[in-house]
């Protein structure tokens, strides 16, 4: 004889979605029809009704609907609010699912955040490490070519005898205009001729 009683926990439940937000199952109206769709904000805020594209009505569900069905529906990731509403399109309270849908790009986009600031300090200890890196090169250059001498500038000097002669032919050159100057002018008899220095041709 086989036993071909079912366990009422695998038998596959009559409304897939009506599961609570924490995940406990609910108990359907009788009067229920059909599951109208609302999007769950991600922060606070008021649910948002999802619309048929073809109908420009809240979107509906059957109750019988499951998870795939419900995914090809909404067709965006996100948390939904699923209320039963009656055959005239009221909403009947104390009667509320929750439902989830995630898909595999929200998860990696999920995880990169994630991933970037487990990265960052590693990315510092990089940074910080070339930068002394540098600066232990730069040390080692400063130390190699030693102290920069302001280099002195070059000055030539001239001899004490240049001096001496370019001294006395100028004053040669003063008293010769002089002599002749007084010796041009006339109504001044000259008695003596004063010579001429040494040097300064007459």
């Amino acid at each position: 004889m086989t036993n071909e009683s079912a366990n009422p926990t695998e038998a596959t439940p009559m409304y897939p979605l009506a599961r609570d937000a924490n995940g406990n199952p609910l108990d359907v109206p009788a009067e229920a029809v059909a599951w109208r769709v609302r999007k769950l904000a991600r922060k606070a805020g008021r649910p948002k009704v999802l619309f048929d594209a073809e109908t420009g009505l809240p979107r509906e569900l059957p109750l019988t609907s499951g998870y795939d069905d419900f995914i090809d529906q909404v067709n965006e990731s996100g948390r939904f609010r699923l209320e039963p509403v009656d055959g005239h399109g009221r909403i009947i309270p104390g009667c509320v699912a929750v439902t989830e849908v995630v898909f595999d790009d929200d998860e990696e986009e999920a995880a990169r955040p994630k991933q970037a600031a487990e990265s960052a300090p590693e990315l510092m200890r990089l940074v910080a490490e070339l930068v002394e890196s540098n600066a232990q090169v730069m040390r080692a250059m400063a130390s190699a070519f030693g102290q920069v001498q302001p280099s002195r500038p070059f000055v030539i000097e001239r001899s004490s005898e240049e001096k001496s002669v370019g001294g006395e032919s100028q004053i040669g050159q003063i008293v010769a205009t002089l002599l002749q100057k007084f010796a041009s002018e006339p109504g001044k008899p000259t008695e003596h001729a004063v010579p001429a220095p040494s040097g300064v041709a007459s």
